[in-house]
């Protein structure tokens, strides 16, 4: 069972009464903070807060799925996401730091710079990573560059 207070999600196997929202009181569950769900005193309209919920919750079941699943299932279930316009910036990094080739790397890249979706830094990271295993470690710098010059500080 599912409960929602402020931007957390409550995961319960009992219904929880209104008690729950106070400090300390989640006993008995799994609570996870969401920080991309609006907050609860947002002041849009209960029916957007809904569907931004519902949205979040749907993009992270799809990312559940696609990584649990290899090789060729993983990259069909991944193009179908693609075409569907149903993929988001984890999904593309999930693809980049488990391609099996730089060549698949750099697809996934050029997917994702054609997607709209602006790569953070777990993107180029994941990018980065795979030009070096290649040992293409000119290639790396030039991503290191493009990170750096679109504003996208190294995690180090």
């Amino acid at each position: 069972m599912m409960h929602r207070i402020g931007t957390a999600l409550v995961r319960s196997w009992k219904p929880l009464p209104g008690v729950l929202a106070v400090q300390g009181a989640t006993q008995g569950c799994r609570v996870r903070k969401f920080s991309s769900l609006p907050p609860a005193d947002d002041s849009s309209s209960e029916e957007a807060k809904d569907r931004a919920w519902r949205q979040e919750l749907e993009a992270r079941k799809l990312f559940s799925m696609l990584r649990s699943l290899k090789g060729d299932a993983r990259r069909q279930m991944f193009q179908r996401m693609v075409q569907q316009r149903t993929a988001n910036i984890f999904h593309f990094n999930l693809m980049i730091s488990s391609s099996r080739s730089v060549k698949e790397s750099r697809d996934t890249w050029e997917t994702l710079c054609k997607s709209g979706l602006k790569p953070d830094v777990v993107s180029y990271t994941s990018m980065m990573r795979s030009e070096v295993k290649a040992g293409n470690l000119s290639a790396a710098e030039k991503i290191y560059s493009a990170m750096v010059a679109n504003g996208v500080g190294p995690n180090v």
